[in-house]
């Protein structure tokens, strides 16, 4: 929608127009974890996090969090890329190692 997001060691933030404020969103709230390292969009508007727990997943309403019980090689997401198909990249720290990963529907 192109409003900012901004991922933190406490959590990902997006400026809501509406209230012209802040929403944070954490662990509490579904966030694999408060340290958000990497963000991307998939082509049809879905949002991923990197983080130092997995990666989630936030289609404006739901999350979703996939670790390496998913396929991805290892939880410290570092960095994550969309492919065009909707499958990702992840570079995962300390693992050394990329993962591909299609998510469920």
């Amino acid at each position: 929608d192109g409003l900012p997001w901004i991922g933190t060691s406490h959590g990902v933030s997006r400026f809501d127009e509406e209230s012209g404020a802040w929403v944070t969103y954490t662990k509490d709230d579904g966030l694999a974890s408060n340290n958000v390292r990497d963000i991307a969009v998939s082509s049809e508007g879905v949002l991923w996090f990197g983080t130092a727990e997995g990666i989630s997943r936030y289609d404006g309403e739901r999350w979703a969090t996939y670790t390496t019980v998913d396929g991805l090689a290892g939880n410290n997401v570092s960095s994550i890329a969309v492919a065009p198909d909707g499958s990702m990249w992840v570079g995962a720290a300390g693992a050394g190692s990329v993962s591909h990963f299609s998510p469920p529907d």
